[in-house]
């Protein structure tokens, strides 16, 4: 069941990853570790984000599954990210499925370089 966050958006299954840097290691811009407006835990989030493929698929409860850190934990570091420009979330346009007559909706996230 999708609930819809105080924020507007969905909390859904369905999240991709699209960066414009790519490659067999994760390289960091010195400004992202060296951000006092971060908390550890997104920095973190950051880094795993950052490492993973672009189109990689995931959600808050996968996030959570490879971290000791729960659900709730996750989304705010990810609020943090937001909300100093690393990360960019858009809602794609939900779609109906005919069978259970719920929404599904889909979250893309862009993963910026540097602060």
């Amino acid at each position: 069941m999708f609930q819809l966050k105080d924020d507007g958006f969905f909390i859904g299954d369905i999240m991709r990853i699209k960066k414009a840097h790519q490659g067999n290691y994760t390289q960091v811009h010195n400004s992202v570790v060296n951000c006092s407006e971060l908390s550890a835990k997104a920095k973190g989030i950051y880094l795993y984000l950052y490492s993973k493929p672009d189109d990689w698929n995931f959600s808050e409860k996968r996030i959570a599954d490879d971290f000791t850190d729960g659900k709730h934990s996750i989304n705010g570091a990810i609020k943090e990210l937001i909300k100093v420009g690393l990360l960019e979330r858009t809602r794609i346009a939900p779609t109906r499925d005919n069978k259970t007559g719920k929404y599904k909706s889909e979250v893309e996230y862009v993963i910026h370089y540097e602060y």
